[in-house]
């Protein structure tokens, strides 16, 4: 019965794995590795694990593929520590390849495993298997432990590594660590600062003044974490040019340089004063002063002269910048609220109304109440295992016909699914892989037709009314459109998009008004758009 479901990609020695890893892996037969592959997420012994981690390396595409799709979809907590038992095996061998799996494979299945174990990581935490697969010293692997998993020390010794690309990916993981908190000081942080401290300083580290542009960027922008007192080792003028000058976080510093420039501006005539590089300048400062009201909530107070200055700027930024750095009741808003360019007074619109206010802008870091849904958790998306909760859901569907790529059926239902549909049709060959609806199948029923018919009839019985989204002579602007009390919204294929049986038997056409060149939207972009406007603007009003 095995040699029924093994393919022509039969594994080099059948007897060392089990018959169900063999079907999920070699296999041909598509229900009988389904039902393997539903087990193995269920129910998958430790050996039957390593043996999927060890597929990381075979010397099969295909088999790669099943094996690493395989693990993203089964329990962090039982798929990382078989990963982790497989590289542990390959350090112990030097990360030498067996005899019937070459370098190449092995390169590159140490690289799927480091980022299986990236992704199957809790946001926040770090993943210690990765140091392993970084002293293993292959290139293409130790770029994928450069990740939001990676230990502090990968990213510190990346530093120091040959290849510049490795260094720029350890630059940006660092500063995205850093300044995402930035406001909430954290333990990792403090520690993280500290070791790169006792190795960098901005006066005498050569990548500081050797790199390219792009690395210098990066290199001060760590140094401004590194060290905070900005002005003792780069100029304003310096920060400038780099466009860096947001990272100057000496408030004082910075009111004292606006207020300099204005009483220069003020000497200048009006010629002068208004010069693009100078104005430039002023929106610069204000621009970084702004951000460290943001982050620090400092107490802002400007001269007469200065806030006459900024008033007359000719650049309608510098008075948007004005009006949100000015209290709610200032006059200075009074006025802007009257300015004759349209995001001046917006701006102030907003800052009348307390929008702008630092501790309120400061309650965005908060975590959102979505993010404790088991999607918002390793591996990211709905698995079979999860509890889903009940959701109260719209008579309302979504049907995709002959849709030629999989990640568009993929996104289309994770779409409809986030809308609250009650469900999905798709008319066309079964998919092999939606990995894109990141487990929306789990959450909605879909239904899987054979024809445009099929879906007709479907429809009728079930009380929904056809909405053909489709550039048609007959149809009407998505968001104008009078939209029927049970849609069913039809989209068709990326290239000829819905067949004509369906677009006369729609009892509405509608479509999405474009602005640009571009003659058309991505099917599941379109179908996103059309359905979420429906949900949250239309559904409501019955």
């Amino acid at each position: 019965m095995m040699s029924n479901n093994r393919g022509l990609s039969s594994p080099p020695n059948p007897q060392s794995i089990s018959q169900r890893v063999e079907s999920v892996l070699y296999g041909e037969n598509a229900p009988i590795r389904d039902q393997a592959r539903a087990e193995l997420i269920r129910s998958g012994s430790a050996q039957e694990l390593l043996e999927i981690s060890t597929a990381l390396s075979s010397t099969l595409d295909t088999t790669r593929r099943r094996a690493t799709r395989l693990l993203s979809d089964i329990q962090p907590h039982r798929a990382r520590p078989a990963i982790t038992q497989w590289i542990t095996q390959l350090e112990a061998q030097h990360w030498q390849a067996d005899p019937l799996i070459s370098t190449k494979a092995l390169k590159e299945g140490v690289a799927h495993a480091a980022r299986l174990l990236n992704q199957l990581t809790v946001r926040g935490e770090r993943e210690i298997g990765l140091i392993q697969i970084y002293q293993s010293e292959l290139l293409k692997a130790q770029r994928a432990c450069i990740c939001p998993a990676a230990p502090s020390k990968i990213l510190i010794q990346a530093l120091r590594h040959e290849e510049s690309r490795i260094i720029e990916s350890a630059l940006i993981e660092i500063l995205r660590r850093l300044d995402q908190i930035e406001v909430a000081k954290s333990t990792e942080q403090m520690d993280l600062c500290s070791t790169l401290k006792q190795h960098y300083t901005p006066q005498n580290d050569q990548s500081f003044t050797t790199q390219s542009t792009q690395h210098l960027r990066l290199w001060t922008r760590l140094f401004a974490h590194l060290y905070p007192q900005v002005d003792q080792w780069a100029t304003l003028e310096t920060l400038y040019k780099l466009d860096l000058l947001l990272l100057y976080n000496q408030p004082l510093h910075l009111l004292d340089a606006l207020e300099q420039l204005c009483v220069d501006q003020a000497i200048l005539d009006e010629t002068q004063s208004h010069s693009t590089e100078a104005q430039q300048y002023m929106l610069a400062i204000l621009s970084a002063l702004e951000q460290r009201l943001r982050v620090q909530a400092y107490p802002l107070q400007f001269s007469p002269q200065v806030i006459e200055s900024l008033q007359n700027s000719p650049l309608p930024q510098v008075r948007s910048a004005l009006a949100r750095l000015s209290n709610p009741d200032s006059n200075i808003l009074k006025r802007l609220s009257q300015d004759h360019d349209q995001s001046v007074r917006w701006c102030a619109h907003r800052a009348q109304q307390g929008s702008f206010d630092p501790q309120t802008i400061q309650d965005r870091l908060g975590a959102h109440k979505r993010l404790e849904l088991p999607s918002a958790k390793p591996p990211y998306g709905l698995r079979a295992f999860d509890e889903i909760p009940q959701i109260q859901r719209v008579k309302g569907a979504l049907a995709m016909c002959q849709a030629r790529f999989d990640v568009n059926l993929g996104v289309a239902m994770r779409s409809a699914e986030a809308a609250g549909l009650q469900e999905v049709f798709i008319i066309g060959a079964r998919s092999g892989s939606l990995t894109s609806a990141r487990g929306a199948e789990y959450a909605i029923p879909v239904h899987w037709l054979p024809d445009v018919q099929s879906l007709i009839a479907r429809a009728r019985q079930a009380g929904y009314q056809l909405v053909a989204v489709q550039q048609t002579p007959d149809s009407e602007a998505y968001h104008q459109a009078n939209y029927p009390p049970q849609p069913l919204f039809i989209l068709g294929s990326e290239d000829s998009g819905l067949p004509d049986a369906l677009r006369l038997a729609a009892d509405v056409a509608v479509e999405i008004p474009l602005f640009g060149a571009i003659d058309s939207l991505n099917v599941a972009t379109a179908a996103t758009c059309v359905i979420m406007h429906w949900r949250a603007h239309l559904s409501v009003e019955r």
